[in-house]
Protein backbone atom coordinates (compact mmCIF):
# COMPACT_ATOMS: atom_id res chain seq x y z
CA UNK A 1 0.00 0.00 0.00
CA UNK A 2 1.17 3.54 -0.66
CA UNK A 3 1.71 6.07 2.51
CA UNK A 4 -0.27 8.79 2.68
CA UNK A 5 1.93 12.16 2.83
CA UNK A 6 0.92 15.85 3.48
CA UNK A 7 -1.34 17.81 1.16
CA UNK A 8 0.59 19.73 -1.29
CA UNK A 9 3.35 17.39 -1.63
CA UNK A 10 3.73 13.42 -3.91
CA UNK A 11 3.74 10.38 -2.16
CA UNK A 12 6.50 8.66 -2.44
CA UNK A 13 5.51 5.44 -3.20
CA UNK A 14 4.09 6.94 -6.77
CA UNK A 15 7.38 7.08 -8.61
CA UNK A 16 6.94 4.76 -11.52
CA UNK A 17 6.62 7.53 -14.49
CA UNK A 18 3.15 5.96 -16.18
CA UNK A 19 1.58 6.46 -12.59
CA UNK A 20 2.45 10.40 -12.68
CA UNK A 21 1.37 10.84 -16.14
CA UNK A 22 -1.73 9.12 -15.35
CA UNK A 23 -2.05 11.44 -12.37
CA UNK A 24 -1.21 14.51 -13.72
CA UNK A 25 -3.91 14.22 -16.31
CA UNK A 26 -6.48 13.35 -13.84
CA UNK A 27 -5.51 16.06 -11.68
CA UNK A 28 -5.43 18.56 -14.61
CA UNK A 29 -8.97 17.68 -15.64
CA UNK A 30 -10.08 18.24 -12.27
CA UNK A 31 -8.86 21.71 -11.82
CA UNK A 32 -10.39 22.51 -15.22
CA UNK A 33 -13.66 21.11 -13.96
CA UNK A 34 -13.60 23.19 -10.39
CA UNK A 35 -10.87 25.59 -8.59
CA UNK A 36 -10.27 25.28 -5.47
CA UNK A 37 -10.87 22.00 -4.55
CA UNK A 38 -10.64 21.36 -1.07
CA UNK A 39 -11.75 17.66 0.11
CA UNK A 40 -11.14 14.07 -1.19
CA UNK A 41 -15.17 13.85 -1.27
CA UNK A 42 -15.15 16.12 -4.41
CA UNK A 43 -12.39 14.46 -6.07
CA UNK A 44 -14.53 11.65 -6.09
CA UNK A 45 -17.19 12.98 -7.50
CA UNK A 46 -15.25 14.17 -10.05
CA UNK A 47 -13.35 11.50 -10.67
CA UNK A 48 -17.20 9.88 -11.23
CA UNK A 49 -17.83 12.63 -13.41
CA UNK A 50 -15.16 12.02 -15.71
CA UNK A 51 -16.07 8.15 -16.32
CA UNK A 52 -13.11 6.44 -14.19
CA UNK A 53 -14.19 3.51 -11.71
CA UNK A 54 -12.32 1.08 -9.58
CA UNK A 55 -11.45 -1.19 -12.84
CA UNK A 56 -9.39 1.93 -14.29
CA UNK A 57 -7.78 2.62 -10.87
CA UNK A 58 -6.94 -0.52 -10.65
CA UNK A 59 -5.89 -1.09 -14.43
CA UNK A 60 -3.19 1.68 -12.89
CA UNK A 61 -1.77 0.09 -10.16
CA UNK A 62 -4.08 1.41 -7.74
CA UNK A 63 -5.94 -0.46 -5.31
CA UNK A 64 -9.74 1.26 -5.94
CA UNK A 65 -10.95 4.42 -6.87
CA UNK A 66 -10.46 5.90 -3.36
CA UNK A 67 -7.22 5.08 -3.47
CA UNK A 68 -6.58 7.36 -6.72
CA UNK A 69 -8.57 10.11 -5.17
CA UNK A 70 -6.37 10.51 -2.34
CA UNK A 71 -3.29 10.44 -4.82
CA UNK A 72 -5.31 13.01 -7.31
CA UNK A 73 -6.16 15.02 -3.95
CA UNK A 74 -2.53 15.83 -3.12
CA UNK A 75 -1.47 17.19 -6.77
CA UNK A 76 -4.66 19.05 -7.53
CA UNK A 77 -3.73 22.40 -6.11
CA UNK A 78 -0.24 22.34 -8.24
CA UNK A 79 -3.01 22.93 -11.79
CA UNK A 80 -5.52 24.75 -9.90
CA UNK A 81 -5.24 27.95 -12.00
CA UNK A 82 -7.54 29.60 -8.76
CA UNK A 83 -3.42 28.97 -7.51
CA UNK A 84 -2.10 31.97 -9.96
CA UNK A 85 -0.99 34.80 -9.59
CA UNK A 86 -3.28 37.94 -8.85
CA UNK A 87 -2.34 39.58 -12.11
CA UNK A 88 -3.60 36.51 -14.25
CA UNK A 89 -6.68 36.24 -12.48
CA UNK A 90 -7.82 40.07 -12.72
CA UNK A 91 -7.35 39.45 -16.23
CA UNK A 92 -9.56 36.86 -16.37
CA UNK A 93 -11.93 38.17 -14.42
CA UNK A 94 -12.19 41.18 -17.18
CA UNK A 95 -15.35 41.85 -18.70
CA UNK A 96 -14.71 42.40 -22.71
CA UNK A 97 -15.79 45.64 -23.69
CA UNK A 98 -17.85 45.88 -27.20
CA UNK A 99 -16.22 47.87 -29.68
CA UNK A 100 -17.63 50.95 -31.12
CA UNK A 101 -18.48 49.34 -34.12
CA UNK A 102 -20.58 46.95 -32.45
CA UNK A 103 -21.71 48.79 -30.33
CA UNK A 104 -23.05 51.55 -33.20
CA UNK A 105 -24.93 48.99 -34.80
CA UNK A 106 -26.48 47.66 -31.75
CA UNK A 107 -28.00 51.12 -30.86
CA UNK A 108 -29.34 51.65 -35.06
CA UNK A 109 -30.61 48.25 -34.05
CA UNK A 110 -32.43 49.18 -30.90
CA UNK A 111 -34.30 52.40 -32.96
CA UNK A 112 -35.21 50.38 -36.12
CA UNK A 113 -38.70 50.25 -34.62
CA UNK A 114 -38.82 54.30 -34.32
CA UNK A 115 -36.48 54.51 -38.02
CA UNK A 116 -38.93 52.20 -39.98
CA UNK A 117 -42.08 53.83 -38.40
CA UNK A 118 -41.14 57.36 -39.64
CA UNK A 119 -39.67 56.25 -42.78
CA UNK A 120 -42.86 54.63 -43.59
CA UNK A 121 -44.87 57.50 -42.11
CA UNK A 122 -43.24 60.07 -44.48
CA UNK A 123 -43.08 57.70 -47.63
CA UNK A 124 -46.56 56.52 -47.41
CA UNK A 125 -48.45 58.88 -44.55
CA UNK A 126 -49.15 55.47 -42.99
CA UNK A 127 -47.01 53.64 -39.85
CA UNK A 128 -48.18 52.27 -36.31
CA UNK A 129 -50.90 54.00 -34.67
CA UNK A 130 -50.67 56.45 -37.07
CA UNK A 131 -52.02 57.99 -40.66
CA UNK A 132 -51.88 60.70 -42.00
CA UNK A 133 -54.97 59.97 -44.70
CA UNK A 134 -57.49 59.77 -41.75
CA UNK A 135 -59.88 61.76 -40.60
CA UNK A 136 -58.70 64.27 -37.90
CA UNK A 137 -61.16 63.30 -34.75
CA UNK A 138 -60.12 60.05 -35.83
CA UNK A 139 -56.49 60.69 -35.58
CA UNK A 140 -57.16 62.74 -32.55
CA UNK A 141 -58.89 59.92 -31.01
CA UNK A 142 -56.05 57.70 -31.78
CA UNK A 143 -53.72 59.75 -30.39
CA UNK A 144 -54.73 60.61 -27.19
CA UNK A 145 -54.97 56.74 -27.12
CA UNK A 146 -51.65 56.38 -28.09
CA UNK A 147 -49.84 59.03 -25.70
CA UNK A 148 -52.29 57.67 -22.75
CA UNK A 149 -50.74 53.99 -23.69
CA UNK A 150 -47.39 55.64 -23.67
CA UNK A 151 -47.63 57.67 -20.31
CA UNK A 152 -49.01 54.79 -18.15
CA UNK A 153 -46.59 51.79 -19.72
CA UNK A 154 -43.34 54.08 -19.34
CA UNK A 155 -43.45 53.89 -15.67
CA UNK A 156 -43.87 50.05 -15.40
CA UNK A 157 -41.77 49.26 -18.29
CA UNK A 158 -38.82 51.71 -16.31
CA UNK A 159 -38.97 49.65 -13.32
CA UNK A 160 -39.49 46.02 -14.37
CA UNK A 161 -37.16 46.16 -17.02
CA UNK A 162 -34.44 47.10 -14.16
CA UNK A 163 -35.92 44.55 -11.71
CA UNK A 164 -36.13 41.78 -14.64
CA UNK A 165 -32.76 42.50 -15.48
CA UNK A 166 -31.25 42.30 -12.09
CA UNK A 167 -32.44 38.55 -11.76
CA UNK A 168 -32.00 37.68 -15.14
CA UNK A 169 -28.24 38.38 -14.93
CA UNK A 170 -28.53 36.11 -11.13
CA UNK A 171 -29.83 33.27 -13.87
CA UNK A 172 -32.84 33.21 -11.32
CA UNK A 173 -35.37 32.30 -13.76
CA UNK A 174 -38.36 31.73 -11.64
CA UNK A 175 -38.10 35.61 -10.17
CA UNK A 176 -37.72 37.14 -13.93
CA UNK A 177 -40.83 34.81 -14.56
CA UNK A 178 -42.56 36.72 -11.61
CA UNK A 179 -41.27 40.11 -12.75
CA UNK A 180 -43.06 39.82 -16.15
CA UNK A 181 -46.18 38.41 -14.72
CA UNK A 182 -45.96 41.33 -11.99
CA UNK A 183 -45.61 43.89 -15.31
CA UNK A 184 -48.46 42.41 -17.39
CA UNK A 185 -50.59 42.76 -13.89
CA UNK A 186 -49.78 46.04 -13.09
CA UNK A 187 -50.37 47.02 -16.84
CA UNK A 188 -53.51 45.49 -16.66
CA UNK A 189 -54.74 47.55 -13.84
CA UNK A 190 -53.29 50.61 -14.98
CA UNK A 191 -55.28 50.34 -18.44
CA UNK A 192 -58.64 49.32 -16.94
CA UNK A 193 -58.63 52.20 -14.81
CA UNK A 194 -57.40 54.54 -17.69
CA UNK A 195 -59.50 53.37 -19.90
CA UNK A 196 -62.74 53.69 -17.25
CA UNK A 197 -61.32 57.36 -16.79
CA UNK A 198 -61.22 57.78 -20.41
CA UNK A 199 -64.87 56.08 -20.97
CA UNK A 200 -66.16 58.62 -18.53
CA UNK A 201 -64.60 61.37 -19.73
CA UNK A 202 -66.37 60.88 -23.11
CA UNK A 203 -69.54 61.00 -21.42
CA UNK A 204 -69.29 64.01 -19.75
CA UNK A 205 -67.57 65.57 -22.55
CA UNK A 206 -70.00 64.19 -25.04
CA UNK A 207 -67.84 62.36 -27.43
CA UNK A 208 -69.04 59.88 -29.72
CA UNK A 209 -68.67 56.08 -28.53
CA UNK A 210 -66.70 55.37 -32.07
CA UNK A 211 -63.83 58.00 -31.02
CA UNK A 212 -63.71 56.33 -27.39
CA UNK A 213 -63.53 53.39 -28.91
CA UNK A 214 -60.52 54.39 -31.13
CA UNK A 215 -58.86 55.42 -28.30
CA UNK A 216 -59.12 52.80 -26.05
CA UNK A 217 -57.61 51.07 -28.98
CA UNK A 218 -54.58 52.70 -29.36
CA UNK A 219 -54.09 52.61 -25.67
CA UNK A 220 -54.11 48.95 -25.48
CA UNK A 221 -52.89 47.94 -28.07
CA UNK A 222 -49.27 50.46 -27.43
CA UNK A 223 -49.13 49.55 -24.30
CA UNK A 224 -49.05 46.00 -24.71
CA UNK A 225 -46.84 45.89 -27.32
CA UNK A 226 -44.29 47.68 -25.28
CA UNK A 227 -44.53 45.60 -22.21
CA UNK A 228 -44.69 42.34 -24.19
CA UNK A 229 -41.51 43.74 -26.00
CA UNK A 230 -39.60 43.90 -22.91
CA UNK A 231 -37.75 41.16 -22.66
CA UNK A 232 -36.31 41.66 -25.85
CA UNK A 233 -35.17 45.04 -25.63
CA UNK A 234 -33.74 44.30 -21.99
CA UNK A 235 -31.78 41.37 -22.92
CA UNK A 236 -30.47 43.27 -26.61
CA UNK A 237 -32.34 41.11 -29.00
CA UNK A 238 -31.36 43.25 -31.57
CA UNK A 239 -31.81 40.92 -34.47
CA UNK A 240 -34.91 39.75 -33.26
CA UNK A 241 -35.89 43.90 -33.55
CA UNK A 242 -34.91 44.07 -37.03
CA UNK A 243 -36.13 41.09 -38.28
CA UNK A 244 -39.88 41.45 -36.11
CA UNK A 245 -40.32 45.46 -37.87
CA UNK A 246 -38.91 44.58 -40.82
CA UNK A 247 -41.46 41.73 -41.39
CA UNK A 248 -44.43 43.87 -39.57
CA UNK A 249 -44.09 47.57 -41.21
CA UNK A 250 -44.45 45.79 -45.02
CA UNK A 251 -47.14 44.09 -43.77
CA UNK A 252 -48.82 47.09 -42.50
CA UNK A 253 -48.31 49.15 -45.35
CA UNK A 254 -49.57 46.06 -47.97
CA UNK A 255 -52.07 45.65 -45.86
CA UNK A 256 -53.66 49.19 -45.87
CA UNK A 257 -52.92 50.26 -49.35
CA UNK A 258 -53.87 46.37 -50.99
CA UNK A 259 -57.26 45.46 -49.36
CA UNK A 260 -59.46 49.44 -50.29
CA UNK A 261 -61.95 46.51 -52.02
CA UNK A 262 -62.26 44.87 -48.85
CA UNK A 263 -62.23 47.71 -46.41
CA UNK A 264 -63.31 50.94 -48.07
CA UNK A 265 -63.74 52.80 -45.20
CA UNK A 266 -59.91 54.18 -44.25
CA UNK A 267 -60.21 54.41 -40.49
CA UNK A 268 -61.70 49.95 -40.33
CA UNK A 269 -58.96 49.13 -43.11
CA UNK A 270 -56.14 50.91 -41.17
CA UNK A 271 -57.57 48.82 -37.87
CA UNK A 272 -56.79 45.68 -40.36
CA UNK A 273 -53.36 47.15 -41.03
CA UNK A 274 -52.65 47.69 -37.53
CA UNK A 275 -53.82 44.02 -36.59
CA UNK A 276 -51.81 42.48 -38.67
CA UNK A 277 -48.60 44.58 -38.13
CA UNK A 278 -49.41 43.78 -34.18
CA UNK A 279 -49.58 39.66 -34.85
CA UNK A 280 -46.62 39.51 -36.43
CA UNK A 281 -44.72 41.73 -33.42
CA UNK A 282 -46.71 39.70 -30.81
CA UNK A 283 -45.48 36.50 -32.29
CA UNK A 284 -41.97 37.73 -31.62
CA UNK A 285 -42.51 38.72 -27.82
CA UNK A 286 -44.35 35.67 -27.09
CA UNK A 287 -41.75 33.48 -28.51
CA UNK A 288 -39.13 35.38 -27.02
CA UNK A 289 -41.01 36.29 -23.77
CA UNK A 290 -41.16 32.37 -22.87
CA UNK A 291 -37.59 31.72 -23.94
CA UNK A 292 -35.88 34.27 -22.03
CA UNK A 293 -36.96 32.22 -19.25
CA UNK A 294 -35.85 28.83 -19.55
CA UNK A 295 -33.32 27.71 -17.39
CA UNK A 296 -29.80 26.92 -18.63
CA UNK A 297 -27.21 24.89 -16.61
CA UNK A 298 -24.28 27.49 -17.33
CA UNK A 299 -26.43 29.85 -15.02
CA UNK A 300 -25.36 27.20 -11.99
CA UNK A 301 -22.07 26.13 -12.96
CA UNK A 302 -20.64 29.27 -15.05
CA UNK A 303 -20.42 29.25 -18.89
CA UNK A 304 -17.24 27.41 -19.58
CA UNK A 305 -18.17 24.00 -18.84
CA UNK A 306 -17.24 20.99 -20.64
CA UNK A 307 -20.03 19.70 -22.77
CA UNK A 308 -20.08 16.05 -20.99
CA UNK A 309 -20.89 17.76 -17.39
CA UNK A 310 -24.17 17.66 -15.96
CA UNK A 311 -24.75 20.28 -12.60
CA UNK A 312 -26.21 17.89 -9.52
CA UNK A 313 -29.36 20.16 -9.47
CA UNK A 314 -30.58 23.30 -10.78
CA UNK A 315 -32.59 25.29 -9.09
CA UNK A 316 -36.44 25.91 -11.13
CA UNK A 317 -37.84 27.65 -8.10
CA UNK A 318 -36.84 29.88 -5.46
CA UNK A 319 -38.08 32.35 -2.73
CA UNK A 320 -41.46 34.64 -3.88
CA UNK A 321 -39.97 37.74 -3.78
CA UNK A 322 -42.45 40.62 -2.06
CA UNK A 323 -43.88 42.27 -4.45
CA UNK A 324 -44.28 45.93 -2.35
CA UNK A 325 -40.27 46.02 -1.60
CA UNK A 326 -39.79 45.36 -5.54
CA UNK A 327 -41.72 48.33 -6.25
CA UNK A 328 -40.45 50.40 -3.84
CA UNK A 329 -37.29 49.86 -4.75
CA UNK A 330 -38.36 50.59 -8.59
CA UNK A 331 -40.13 53.59 -7.88
CA UNK A 332 -37.76 55.80 -8.37
CA UNK A 333 -37.37 54.81 -12.18
CA UNK A 334 -41.53 54.28 -12.97
CA UNK A 335 -41.77 57.91 -11.62
CA UNK A 336 -38.96 59.06 -13.60
CA UNK A 337 -40.23 57.84 -16.90
CA UNK A 338 -43.42 58.97 -15.83
CA UNK A 339 -42.96 62.37 -15.57
CA UNK A 340 -40.37 62.39 -18.34
CA UNK A 341 -43.10 61.69 -20.76
CA UNK A 342 -44.86 63.90 -19.33
CA UNK A 343 -41.79 66.50 -20.28
CA UNK A 344 -41.58 65.67 -24.00
CA UNK A 345 -44.91 65.54 -24.90
CA UNK A 346 -47.29 67.33 -22.39
CA UNK A 347 -47.04 70.11 -24.39
CA UNK A 348 -48.37 68.49 -27.38
CA UNK A 349 -51.55 67.49 -25.50
CA UNK A 350 -52.03 71.26 -24.23
CA UNK A 351 -51.80 72.46 -28.10
CA UNK A 352 -54.65 70.32 -28.73
CA UNK A 353 -56.72 71.78 -25.98
CA UNK A 354 -55.68 75.38 -27.29
CA UNK A 355 -56.21 74.46 -30.72
CA UNK A 356 -59.07 77.07 -31.85
CA UNK A 357 -60.56 74.73 -34.05
CA UNK A 358 -62.76 72.27 -32.25
CA UNK A 359 -65.26 70.83 -34.77
CA UNK A 360 -64.54 67.78 -36.80
CA UNK A 361 -67.21 66.25 -38.87
CA UNK A 362 -70.34 68.31 -37.67
CA UNK A 363 -69.27 67.21 -34.18
CA UNK A 364 -67.20 69.54 -31.27
CA UNK A 365 -64.75 67.67 -29.66
CA UNK A 366 -63.09 69.26 -26.60
CA UNK A 367 -59.68 68.73 -27.99
CA UNK A 368 -58.03 68.34 -31.56
CA UNK A 369 -54.88 67.08 -32.82
CA UNK A 370 -53.23 70.19 -33.63
CA UNK A 371 -51.25 69.35 -37.13
CA UNK A 372 -49.62 73.19 -37.05
CA UNK A 373 -47.99 72.45 -33.79
CA UNK A 374 -46.76 69.47 -34.57
CA UNK A 375 -45.35 69.51 -37.77
CA UNK A 376 -42.64 72.15 -35.68
CA UNK A 377 -42.54 70.42 -32.62
CA UNK A 378 -42.15 66.95 -33.62
CA UNK A 379 -39.36 67.74 -36.36
CA UNK A 380 -37.66 69.38 -33.81
CA UNK A 381 -37.84 66.25 -31.46
CA UNK A 382 -35.66 64.67 -34.18
CA UNK A 383 -32.50 66.22 -33.05
CA UNK A 384 -32.22 63.62 -29.97
CA UNK A 385 -31.47 60.72 -32.41
CA UNK A 386 -28.47 61.01 -33.72
CA UNK A 387 -27.88 62.11 -29.73
CA UNK A 388 -29.54 58.83 -28.62
CA UNK A 389 -27.18 57.39 -31.10
CA UNK A 390 -23.88 59.02 -29.90
CA UNK A 391 -24.64 58.78 -26.24
CA UNK A 392 -25.44 54.74 -26.28
CA UNK A 393 -22.21 54.51 -28.04
CA UNK A 394 -20.19 56.30 -25.71
CA UNK A 395 -21.69 54.95 -22.59
CA UNK A 396 -23.04 51.72 -23.07
CA UNK A 397 -19.89 50.37 -22.12
CA UNK A 398 -18.81 52.22 -18.95
CA UNK A 399 -20.00 49.65 -16.69
CA UNK A 400 -17.47 47.26 -18.22
CA UNK A 401 -14.71 49.80 -18.09
CA UNK A 402 -15.18 50.63 -14.87
CA UNK A 403 -15.08 46.98 -13.77
CA UNK A 404 -11.72 46.57 -15.67
CA UNK A 405 -10.46 49.71 -14.85
CA UNK A 406 -11.23 48.57 -10.87
CA UNK A 407 -9.69 45.11 -11.28
CA UNK A 408 -6.14 46.93 -12.74
CA UNK A 409 -6.05 49.70 -9.59
CA UNK A 410 -5.96 48.50 -5.70
CA UNK A 411 -8.50 49.31 -3.49
CA UNK A 412 -7.50 51.93 -1.77
CA UNK A 413 -6.22 53.51 -5.28
CA UNK A 414 -9.74 56.10 -6.28
CA UNK A 415 -8.46 58.87 -7.79
CA UNK A 416 -7.84 57.10 -11.11
CA UNK A 417 -11.67 56.22 -11.39
CA UNK A 418 -12.71 59.49 -10.12
CA UNK A 419 -10.72 60.97 -12.98
CA UNK A 420 -12.15 58.19 -15.96
CA UNK A 421 -16.23 58.68 -14.70
CA UNK A 422 -15.61 62.86 -14.69
CA UNK A 423 -13.44 62.55 -18.01
CA UNK A 424 -16.16 60.38 -19.14
CA UNK A 425 -18.76 62.23 -18.92
CA UNK A 426 -17.31 66.01 -19.97
CA UNK A 427 -16.14 63.88 -23.23
CA UNK A 428 -19.63 62.77 -23.81
CA UNK A 429 -21.00 66.17 -22.61
CA UNK A 430 -18.62 68.10 -25.23
CA UNK A 431 -19.71 65.44 -28.02
CA UNK A 432 -23.36 65.54 -27.31
CA UNK A 433 -23.82 69.08 -27.53
CA UNK A 434 -21.42 69.23 -30.60
CA UNK A 435 -23.90 66.95 -32.56
CA UNK A 436 -27.18 68.26 -30.62
CA UNK A 437 -26.40 71.85 -31.91
CA UNK A 438 -25.38 70.24 -35.90
CA UNK A 439 -28.65 68.71 -35.57
CA UNK A 440 -30.54 71.25 -34.67
CA UNK A 441 -29.02 73.59 -37.33
CA UNK A 442 -29.89 71.29 -39.90
CA UNK A 443 -33.19 71.19 -38.55
CA UNK A 444 -33.66 74.76 -38.84
CA UNK A 445 -32.31 75.12 -42.18
CA UNK A 446 -33.98 72.16 -43.68
CA UNK A 447 -37.45 72.06 -41.98
CA UNK A 448 -39.24 74.48 -43.64
CA UNK A 449 -39.00 72.60 -46.73
CA UNK A 450 -40.19 69.67 -44.56
CA UNK A 451 -42.91 71.59 -43.74
CA UNK A 452 -45.28 71.04 -46.88
CA UNK A 453 -45.19 67.50 -46.47
CA UNK A 454 -46.65 67.61 -42.58
CA UNK A 455 -48.86 70.06 -42.75
CA UNK A 456 -46.95 72.88 -41.34
CA UNK A 457 -47.04 76.66 -41.85
CA UNK A 458 -45.20 79.56 -40.99
CA UNK A 459 -46.55 79.02 -36.98
CA UNK A 460 -44.82 75.68 -37.57
CA UNK A 461 -41.61 77.01 -38.49
CA UNK A 462 -41.44 79.41 -35.43
CA UNK A 463 -42.34 76.25 -32.98
CA UNK A 464 -39.42 74.22 -34.84
CA UNK A 465 -36.75 77.13 -34.12
CA UNK A 466 -37.52 77.19 -30.30
CA UNK A 467 -38.12 73.29 -29.71
CA UNK A 468 -35.10 72.86 -31.79
CA UNK A 469 -32.90 74.95 -29.12
CA UNK A 470 -35.26 73.41 -26.31
CA UNK A 471 -34.21 69.85 -27.64
CA UNK A 472 -30.13 70.82 -26.99
CA UNK A 473 -31.21 71.22 -23.25
CA UNK A 474 -32.85 68.12 -23.48
CA UNK A 475 -29.74 66.26 -24.82
CA UNK A 476 -27.62 67.78 -21.64
CA UNK A 477 -30.85 66.64 -19.52
CA UNK A 478 -30.53 63.26 -20.90
CA UNK A 479 -26.66 62.80 -20.39
CA UNK A 480 -26.51 63.92 -17.09
CA UNK A 481 -29.41 61.72 -16.29
CA UNK A 482 -27.14 58.55 -17.18
CA UNK A 483 -24.47 59.89 -14.80
CA UNK A 484 -27.21 60.16 -12.14
CA UNK A 485 -28.37 56.84 -12.11
CA UNK A 486 -24.61 55.57 -12.63
CA UNK A 487 -24.07 57.26 -9.62
CA UNK A 488 -27.07 55.43 -7.74
CA UNK A 489 -28.67 58.65 -6.97
CA UNK A 490 -32.40 57.32 -8.88
CA UNK A 491 -34.46 59.52 -6.25
CA UNK A 492 -32.64 62.94 -7.29
CA UNK A 493 -33.47 61.93 -11.28
CA UNK A 494 -37.54 61.00 -10.20
CA UNK A 495 -37.20 64.58 -9.10
CA UNK A 496 -35.47 66.47 -11.45
CA UNK A 497 -37.99 64.72 -14.20
CA UNK A 498 -40.57 65.94 -11.70
CA UNK A 499 -39.64 69.68 -11.53
CA UNK A 500 -39.33 69.48 -15.31
CA UNK A 501 -42.92 68.26 -15.80
CA UNK A 502 -44.53 70.41 -13.53
CA UNK A 503 -43.19 73.33 -15.38
CA UNK A 504 -44.24 72.30 -18.71
CA UNK A 505 -47.66 71.79 -17.52
CA UNK A 506 -47.85 75.05 -15.52
CA UNK A 507 -46.28 77.00 -17.59
CA UNK A 508 -48.31 75.70 -20.64
CA UNK A 509 -51.71 76.42 -19.08
CA UNK A 510 -50.54 80.14 -18.06
CA UNK A 511 -49.71 80.72 -21.91
CA UNK A 512 -52.60 78.75 -23.55
CA UNK A 513 -54.79 81.79 -23.77
CA UNK A 514 -52.01 83.38 -25.57
CA UNK A 515 -52.72 80.64 -28.58
CA UNK A 516 -51.25 77.57 -28.87
CA UNK A 517 -48.10 78.93 -31.04
CA UNK A 518 -46.91 80.28 -27.09
CA UNK A 519 -47.38 76.89 -25.32
CA UNK A 520 -43.66 75.79 -27.16
CA UNK A 521 -42.20 78.31 -24.24
CA UNK A 522 -42.94 75.92 -21.49
CA UNK A 523 -41.35 73.14 -23.41
CA UNK A 524 -38.30 75.47 -23.58
CA UNK A 525 -38.83 76.50 -19.88
CA UNK A 526 -38.86 72.52 -18.59
CA UNK A 527 -36.06 71.54 -21.05
CA UNK A 528 -33.90 74.53 -19.62
CA UNK A 529 -34.99 74.15 -15.76
CA UNK A 530 -33.85 69.68 -16.29
CA UNK A 531 -30.80 70.90 -17.84
CA UNK A 532 -29.41 73.43 -15.60
CA UNK A 533 -30.75 70.96 -12.31
CA UNK A 534 -29.04 67.99 -13.58
CA UNK A 535 -26.24 70.28 -14.42
CA UNK A 536 -25.58 71.32 -10.36
CA UNK A 537 -26.45 67.94 -9.31
CA UNK A 538 -23.97 65.98 -11.61
CA UNK A 539 -21.03 68.81 -10.39
CA UNK A 540 -21.86 67.75 -7.10
CA UNK A 541 -21.46 63.92 -7.51
CA UNK A 542 -18.81 64.32 -9.87
CA UNK A 543 -16.76 65.66 -6.17
CA UNK A 544 -16.07 61.74 -5.29
CA UNK A 545 -17.43 59.53 -8.10
CA UNK A 546 -16.04 56.43 -7.12
CA UNK A 547 -17.56 56.26 -4.29
CA UNK A 548 -20.92 56.76 -5.12
CA UNK A 549 -20.81 54.25 -8.16
CA UNK A 550 -19.09 51.38 -5.61
CA UNK A 551 -22.23 52.48 -2.96
CA UNK A 552 -24.05 50.71 -5.16
CA UNK A 553 -22.66 47.40 -4.61
CA UNK A 554 -21.88 47.25 -0.26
Amino acid sequence: MRASGPRGGPRSAAADPRHEIFIEKVSRSIAELQSNVNNLADVMVFLEVLGYNDRDAKNEGFADLFDLAQEVYQRVDYYDEAETDEASKAEERKIPVPSARKRLIESLSLATPWLGALALLYAFGVSLWLAWGLPIASVTALMVGVLLGLLISEGPLQAFTRIFMFYQAQGNMSECSRALKRSYFALVLLLAASVGILVASSVLLAVPPTLTALAAVGAVTISLHRIGFLPIYALKKTKVIVVSYGIALPLLAAVYFLTPAFFPDLVIRYLVALGAGLSVLSVFAWYYSTRSLVVQASYAVGKDIPSFYKPAFVNVDTIRSRFSVQFWEALPQYLFGTFFFVMIFGDRVLSWIANPVKAAGGVVLPMLFNSVYHAGADLALGVMFPVAIVQYVLLSSIHEELNNLSLDLPVTNTEEVDSFIRGKHARIMIITLGVAGFSALLAVLYGPILMARVGGSPISIRILYIAAVADIFLSVFVVNSSFIMLLNRPKTLAALAGVGASVVVAFGVILMPLGFQFIVYSYLAACFAAALGSTVVTWGLLRSPSSLFYSRFI
